[in-house]
């Protein structure tokens, strides 16, 4: 079973595709997929409920289905 810090480092290499399947610029993905989406508003962005929820159903479909993250639509 692989670790935490191994699927983490996955997802990473995965942010370009995410973030196009998901509408969302890479920085937020990365912000998302790191658990730093509430710790500052400063950048002047929260992630929603619904980024979460999308970045989440696409690396899912990903992992489990074999479909790669640029062909998932979110």
């Amino acid at each position: 079973m692989p670790t935490l810090d191994h699927l983490i480092e996955q997802m990473h290499k995965m942010v370009p595709e995410i973030a196009t399947a998901s509408g969302l610029e890479q920085k937020h993905v990365e912000a998302i997929i790191d658990g730093r989406w509430t710790s500052s508003t400063a950048s002047g962005w929260l992630a929603s409920a619904d980024a979460r929820v999308r970045v989440a159903c696409i690396i899912i479909v990903h992992r489990e289905c074999g479909i790669p993250a640029s062909r998932v639509e979110a």
